[in-house]
């Protein structure tokens, strides 16, 4: 009886202390540990992926959580009127994930910011933003620039830039919630959709454990982290026995076999680019890349001497601007900073014609 009482009392003590435990990472680690989110992507043949256009939700990873809303034309951003406005300057913002808005903790990425701050002035100018998460997307964002001329005639296009460029390009798309990132005609592209069909098809043991307890989820946090350690090769060999389903479900996205990335010589990367900026010249725009971030001198250097427009806002890449070892995107405290930096070029630096510009300055 006294052994029955004894075993009784060891299972309370547990009890309480994995209640305790669950309680304290869900007030202490709920961003780190939440269920991740993603937008959901279409393949497009030219320019790999975009945006299902129409698709709202929220993007959600440890260190952030952020409403977007897909625009008609997959990208998130207002409406995009053909017709610009008379006497309106017009400026189509090329990107990535930072020049997106998705990728931080709020609506007022900088794009917003400068959108606000124009009208706010009677500034005539508007921003379209066209940027796409992703690295290594410079052929793909050269393409959009074409596109964008060809609908909507924008003035300027700003690109953030890329260097140097990589050869290879990326696709993407949501299949039942999940995002599968592949390389032009990867084969596994099918077998990854039957991996889904069959392991997703309805809830398991290991969803619905991962689903409720926070515990469980930092198991996983550090099963995935702590690749090649002791404790992942356990657990893969007598617990989980599938890395990628567990990866794939937690992390809400599969990435396919990734050829080797040929990266383009700077030279090269300048003539390409040097190339479009001479092509969109013709088209009756101007093509500017720019980096809001020091990037090393070398490349404005090597910018200026081919002869290509290029703006550097030249920030620092301080630690309050971004969400530290969680995420590297830039925080809407950099947000805020980048998009005053930008404003103060665009008013001093003849980028955009002072006509445009109201007298409140």
């Amino acid at each position: 009886m006294k052994k029955i009482k004894k075993i009784k009392l060891v299972f309370l003590a547990f009890l309480v202390m994995f209640i305790l435990i669950e309680i304290l990472l869900r007030i202490t680690s709920s961003d780190q540990l939440r269920q991740f989110k993603r937008p959901q992507y279409i393949a497009d043949s030219e320019l790999g992926y975009r945006y299902l256009p129409g698709a709202e939700g929220y993007k959600t990873t440890a260190a952030f959580s952020n409403k977007y809303k897909i625009n008609s034309d997959g990208f998130n951003w207002d409406e995009f009127e053909v017709e610009k406005e008379p006497g309106m300057f017009r400026i189509a913002l090329i990107g990535a994930s930072d020049d997106t808005g998705t990728d931080t903790d709020g609506p007022n990425c900088y794009a917003r910011l400068l959108q606000k701050k124009f009208k706010e002035n009677g500034d005539n100018i508007e921003i379209m933003n066209f940027s796409i998460d992703g690295q290594n997307r410079a052929f793909s964002n050269i393409k959009l620039a074409y596109r964008s001329i060809e609908k909507y005639k924008p003035d300027l296009i700003l690109t953030n830039a890329i260097f140097p460029i990589a050869s290879r390009i990326e696709y993407r798309e949501t299949y039942k919630g999940f995002q599968i990132g592949y390389f032009n005609e990867n084969e596994s592209l099918e077998e990854t959709k039957k991996f889904i069909d069959e392991k997703f098809s309805s809830p398991t043991l290991f969803t619905r454990v991962y689903d409720t307890s926070y515990i469980f989820r930092y198991m996983v946090k550090v099963y995935i982290e702590k690749r090649e350690s002791s404790f992942e090769k356990f657990m893969t060999k007598y617990v989980f026995k599938s890395r990628r389903y567990v990866r794939g479900y937690t992390r809400n996205r599969f990435t396919l076999e990734k050829p080797p990335l040929k990266k383009l010589t700077l030279e090269e990367s300048k003539n390409i680019y040097k190339k479009a900026c001479d092509s969109v010249k013709l088209l009756n725009s101007r093509l500017m890349l720019f980096v809001p971030y020091k990037i090393p001198p070398e490349i404005p250097n090597l910018l200026a001497d081919g002869g290509i427009d290029y703006l550097g806002l030249d920030i620092e890449r301080l630690p309050e601007y971004s969400f530290g070892k969680r995420d590297g995107h830039t925080n809407q405290v950099g947000h805020k900073v980048i998009a005053e930096v930008f404003y103060e070029k665009f008013l001093t630096e003849n980028i955009i014609p002072k006509k445009y510009f109201s007298n409140k300055k």
